[in-house]
């Protein structure tokens, strides 16, 4: 399932799941393994970002495209480690693409579902949020 950019459509399906699943612990199951076995789904259903130039700072964080190809890139290397392969990696990136966040998601999911942790750096501490 591919939750919608539509940034008010997706607030109502994220509200329609954490409804049904707030006293159905079987869809609540159905919810975890699902978020376990997809980390899109996970990121697209339930992280949530914070946009200050908006009038509603806090919307939904659905991955675009280029973000799901991120995602994927990491999942890729993340295997290749776990295959013995010694992996380092770097990202240059424009501002404001999402990449920071969708990188911070990734892990997030790694963490809440697999044994993982991870050592993030700025090249410069002014770029730094």
């Amino acid at each position: 399932m591919k939750s919608p950019n539509n940034v008010e459509y997706n607030k109502r399906i994220r509200a329609d799941i954490l409804q049904r699943a707030e006293n159905d612990c079987d869809f609540q199951e159905v919810l975890k393994l699902k978020c376990k076995q997809d980390n899109k789904f996970f990121i697209d259903t339930f992280c949530w970002t914070f946009d200050p130039r908006l009038q509603d700072p806090v919307i939904p964080f659905v991955l675009y495209p280029k973000q799901e190809k991120f995602i994927e890139w990491l999942d890729g290397l993340l295997k290749r480690s776990r295959e013995g392969e010694k992996i380092n990696a770097f990202v240059d990136k424009p501002r404001d693409v999402g990449a920071t966040f969708t990188f911070m998601t990734w892990c997030l999911h790694r963490f809440l579902f697999d044994d993982f942790s991870a050592r993030v750096g700025s090249r410069k501490e002014d770029y730094v949020d």
